[in-house]
């Protein structure tokens, strides 16, 4: 079947946008659950070997449905893996989800009302939001947006294309035992270890390629097509320094992979990121990402908009490449 990859993609977008996140029953809830079972069970803080028992836990976690996966690919008949595709790509991307997340902390911000603001806030970020003004509000909702459209959106399509179902379904679940276990306290520095650094190598690739779109999506957002050879240039200079910053800034920050995403994406929105956030008793300076002026409450619906941006754009590149191959191959 001709343009399979892009069909699988474009479809599940739809539906995701169509019907949003599954209100009851969702996969992520009840996998969510399952796990926090088995850490309860196996996570003995008092043993030594915490990393390894992590890490089996890890594999058996994702092994078992990835290897569901492959059971009913090789049972079912072409047409109906497509469906099945279909069906697992739009229960992994979560864009319709981090749209109303977010918009929920949107509206009430541009109403000034700071209560509703920081309560909703808190559903998205693990700092504590109970202090926090409305700068602080602003920028925490803009990063989780920025990294979220990674690990939950592009990441998803991206590894889609590399090695389909399975593939998503890996980093999927990777990127949620990291949200669950991944933390750097008492209870996960040894047993969530593993989950951390597996979520970091497979968001490696995937985090770049969401930099470049990001990049892109600023660029082409900006309305650039039509400007002159000279401004075609100057943007396009501009384009390669972001690219370059966010390599440079997401050393200094406390995740490799969400400090090239949150730096290309503000950057490419002519912003910046980072400062102080506290998170239970702890306070953590965070360093600045991106270039520009400080974040504003606007820029909440201006990075969801380069989210969805940037995943259209991944779409078409897919596409046109699917077509280009099919000429090459066979229009020739």
């Amino acid at each position: 079947m001709l343009f399979v990859t892009s069909i699988v993609l474009i479809s599940a977008w739809l539906i995701d946008r169509w019907l949003g996140e599954p209100k009851r029953y969702h996969l992520l809830v009840g996998f969510g659950n399952i796990a926090s079972y088995v850490e309860r069970c196996f996570n003995k803080r008092s043993s030594s070997k915490q990393k390894v028992t992590g890490a089996g836990c890890w594999i058996f976690l994702l092994g078992t449905p990835v290897c569901l996966v492959f059971f009913f690919q090789s049972l079912l008949p072409y047409s109906i893996n497509i469906v099945l595709d279909v069906l697992i790509l739009y229960w992994a991307v979560g864009c319709s989800s981090l749209r109303e997340h977010a918009l929920a902390v949107a509206s009430p911000l541009e109403k000034g009302d700071l209560t509703l603001a920081r309560k909703k806030v808190s559903y998205l970020v693990s700092r504590n939001t109970e202090i926090l003004d409305e700068k602080d509000i602003t920028r925490a909702t803009v990063e989780s947006v920025l990294e979220n459209g990674h690990d939950a959106v592009l990441a998803s399509l991206f590894w889609y294309c590399l090695g389909g179902a399975p593939l998503v379904v890996v980093h999927r679940l990777a990127n949620t035992l990291d949200a669950m276990w991944g933390y750097r306290s008492e209870r996960f520095k040894l047993f969530g270890w593993f989950a951390a650094k597996a979520d970091d190598l497979l968001g490696w690739p995937s985090a770049k390629i969401t930099a470049v779109f990001y990049v892109l999506a600023g660029w082409f957002g900006q309305k650039q097509l039509g400007t002159s050879v000279k401004s075609f240039f100057f943007n396009m200079i501009k384009s390669f320094e972001a690219i370059l910053r966010a390599k440079q800034q997401s050393h200094n920050y406390k995740s490799l992979n969400g400090g090239w995403v949150m730096s290309a994406g503000a950057s490419s929105l002519n912003f910046c990121l980072g400062g102080q956030s506290k998170y239970g008793e702890k306070v953590i300076q965070s360093p600045v990402l991106g270039q520009g002026y400080l974040v504003e409450t606007k820029d909440i619906r201006r990075s969801l908009q380069l989210v969805y941006l940037a995943c259209w754009l991944f779409i078409l590149s897919v596409l046109v490449t699917e077509i280009t191959f099919w000429w090459v191959s066979y229009g020739a």
